[in-house]
């Protein structure tokens, strides 16, 4: 059993009207309204810095805090790899099932926990997000200010700018390898579904095919075509 945990929220004027089982629903729809309800009569919900008494209507500037007690986490790997650490950057081979930021059912069982376990005065922070299911790489900054021009890196697929005088070009590719269905592929090809954040029941939000979400671009190279599967560099 980890420990619990404490998620706050701040109402704004959009949810201004609602009643708290409604709010906590839509912004936490693992749970239906009548769930919420119980949480407030168990006494987990705080409103305003006390217990919430009643599932009463809401106003802007509201503050809402749900104590979850604590719960059993699922099993995962929770053993990791460094490959390199200059103590700037580290990066941690992440294995297959250890979620890397808490979300989803996982609070004690991420990887971010086990690299402040490890390092508690100064621990490691990733910059980036490999899916718990994901085996691979993963890039940690020892340094605030490496993990702020990496993050930049990253989130513009391309040109960081640097400190000096003179742009340092830096270009960052992300390549990955995966395994699909058996399906008839060309040896190379470009997926351009559009993805979006929707609901799962255990994991929160994940990111999927969604005809309403954002633009999206993989190229993928076909690897190797195997009985029951396709190899892939994506």
């Amino acid at each position: 059993m980890n420990r619990g945990w404490s998620y706050r929220d701040r109402v704004g004027p959009g949810a201004a009207g609602l009643r708290i089982s409604t709010f906590y629903s839509q912004n936490y729809p693992h749970s239906n309204a009548g769930c919420w309800r119980r949480r407030i009569g168990d006494g987990e919900i705080e409103l305003n810095g006390v217990p919430a008494r009643d599932d009463r209507l809401l106003a802007a500037g509201d503050e809402l805090v749900w104590h979850r007690p604590p719960w059993q986490e699922p099993a995962v790997p929770l053993q990791f790899s460094i490959i390199h650490d200059d103590g700037d950057l580290m990066i941690v081979n992440k294995p297959s099932g250890l979620p890397v930021m808490p979300g989803g059912g996982f609070l004690e069982h991420t990887l971010l926990r086990l690299l402040e376990g490890c390092w508690p005065s100064d621990p490691p922070r990733p910059v980036h997000r490999l899916g718990r299911g994901t085996s691979g790489l993963l890039i940690c900054a020892r340094q605030s200010r490496s993990r702020a021009w990496l993050s930049a890196a990253l989130r513009d697929h391309g040109r960081a700018p640097s400190e000096g005088t003179a742009a340092s070009a830096v270009f960052i590719e992300k390549i990955y390898r995966c395994r699909t269905v058996k399906a008839e592929l060309e040896t190379e090809g470009r997926i351009d579904v559009p993805i979006g954040r929707l609901a799962h029941p255990r994991l929160g939000r994940l990111w999927c095919a969604d005809p309403q979400g954002l633009p999206s671009r993989s190229d993928y190279r076909l690897l190797r075509r195997e009985a029951n599967s396709n190899l892939l560099e994506v």
